[in-house]
């Protein structure tokens, strides 16, 4: 559990800057999806709230347990747990 903390720890900030950066490419030229009524301040508002609450967040409460709990059902899957094999897909398995 502390490694799980701590590898959050180093992840929160990660993502929070992969959505910065996500917001700035979608805010550019014509398909800017601010147009679309997509709130990039809102968006950025909501990271800088998250980094500020990861300065002294209690991750040994039940609120932090949700957190880790909720943020483990988010984690990327690598692609090769959800891509299919393209050579013998799942569907075409039997089902010895």
């Amino acid at each position: 559990m502390v490694d799980i903390r701590k590898s959050y720890d180093n992840f929160l900030p990660k993502l929070c800057d992969a959505i910065e950066a996500a917001v700035e490419k979608n805010g550019e030229g014509m398909s800017n999806t601010s147009n679309a009524g997509v709130s990039h301040g809102a968006i950025l508002d909501a990271v800088w709230n998250v980094r500020e609450a990861l300065r002294a967040y209690g991750w040994e409460c039940e609120p932090g347990w949700w957190l880790i709990y909720t943020l483990l059902l988010a984690l990327p899957f690598p692609a090769v747990a959800i891509r299919p094999d393209p050579r013998n897909p799942v569907w075409l398995c039997s089902q010895a």
